[in-house]
């Protein structure tokens, strides 16, 4: 049967659990081979990409999904708006890349006719960001309405060479951008957090041993970013990567990652990012986690076992987005053993709001796994 733009139909995968009759199902998973991309702010739609290859917007209170494309628009999906209705890859200029949008029914949106590779679409999809490859690297901001804008360099310390900025986020209203810019001395490379608000370049602090250091998301107003701090290579002196909060005025706060873990990939958090998202990494493994304050960090599969997902044979790598509320959140799992290619498995599930008995399983499920327990927040010297 040929799936057609626009067509509804029973999105294929398995209801693990939901609790009581007619409720929304607490945990769904959409098949090996599949992929999820985001949630909406409000938990209501997921995007993902069906074993072959249909491009697909969830609805959660039916379960059902509506057809956007017979195909992924892009050979990769870069991003995706928050609205969901806006989608951010490469197509081809010659015989390198340039960034467009592509919405159903509307098709392909070129932004410039340079090389250059799109990172982050805003809430309604009007305006990206990205790194401009014409004549030099670049970070851009491009709205509908103005075009492209290459956005203006930090002011480089004496005696350091700026190589390059990229643009990573930007906010839902498309007016703050944050990403980092790269720079160079005789003694080593760094890597400096960058926001540009209103076009103008900000310096963000981060530990003073690290010489890497990247945004990873924005708030939905763009006044507080998190990223992190990349950890030092074998045989130089020790940097251990940590969780990294930026208020306005660009002082950070560090968070140490739970023991045994080496470093943390960012993929999103809610609107107010008082719950962030994304995967824990160690040699030869990685797991999705959820932080928020009061829990520190919790693995994925401690958390979907509070509604009763309980999973051995699966590998929750990653949980990719959240919504605003905290509460429904999509990621992505892998068969733990005969699965030689990796292949993956996307997920949605609805947490409900957690009480202190929820909050005390927890904590109790991330101590008796003995996987380390949350680092406790600490305030740079700078701050």
């Amino acid at each position: 049967m040929k799936l057609l733009h626009g067509a509804v139909v029973a999105a294929s995968g398995t209801l693990w659990f939901a609790s009581g009759a007619g409720a929304q199902p607490s945990f769904w998973s959409f098949g090996e081979r599949s992929r999820a991309f985001a949630v909406n702010p409000d938990g209501s739609h997921v995007l993902y990409q069906d074993p072959a290859g249909t491009l697909y917007r969830w609805a959660q209170s039916s379960g059902t999904a509506t057809v956007l494309s017979a195909g992924l628009p892009f050979f990769t999906l870069d991003a995706v708006s928050a609205d969901l209705s806006t989608t951010l890859g490469s197509v081809a200029l010659g015989n390198r890349g340039t960034p467009a949008r592509w919405r159903p029914g509307t098709g392909y949106e070129r932004f410039f006719d340079q090389p250059g590779i799109g990172f982050a679409l805003n809430g309604d999809g009007n305006a990206a960001a990205g790194v401009w490859l014409g004549t030099a690297v670049r970070a851009f901001r491009w709205t509908e309405s103005s075009g492209l804008s290459l956005l203006p360099d930090l002011t480089p310390p004496a005696g350091t060479t700026i190589i390059g900025s990229e643009a990573r986020q930007i906010s839902r209203d498309g007016s703050i951008v944050a990403g980092y810019t790269d720079t160079t001395n005789p003694e080593r490379f760094t890597r400096v957090p960058t926001v540009w608000r209103n076009g103008t370049p900000q310096a963000l602090l981060y530990p003073p041993e690290a010489s890497l250091a990247y945004t990873s998301y924005l708030s939905a107003d763009g006044q507080r970013v998190v990223g992190a701090n990349a950890p030092s290579d074998p045989g130089l002196p020790p940097v251990l990567a940590r969780m990294l909060f930026w208020d306005a005025a660009g002082q950070y706060e560090a968070i140490s990652l739970p023991d045994g873990w080496r470093n943390i990939d960012i993929l999103g958090g809610t609107g107010d990012l008082s719950t962030v998202v994304g995967t824990l990494i160690r040699p030869g493994e990685r797991r999705g986690f959820l932080w928020r304050r009061d829990l520190g960090f919790v693995l994925a599969d401690d958390l979907l076992a509070t509604i009763g997902v309980t999973r051995p044979d699966w590998e929750f790598t990653d949980i990719r987005s959240i919504s605003d509320d905290g509460l429904t959140i999509v990621g992505t799992a892998r068969l733990a053993i005969g699965n030689p290619f990796q292949e993956e498995i996307a997920w949605v599930a609805t947490i409900p709001t957690p009480g202190a008995a929820a909050l005390l399983t927890l904590a109790g499920l991330w101590t008796a796994r003995r996987r380390g327990a949350a680092g406790a927040p600490n305030q740079s010297p700078e701050a």
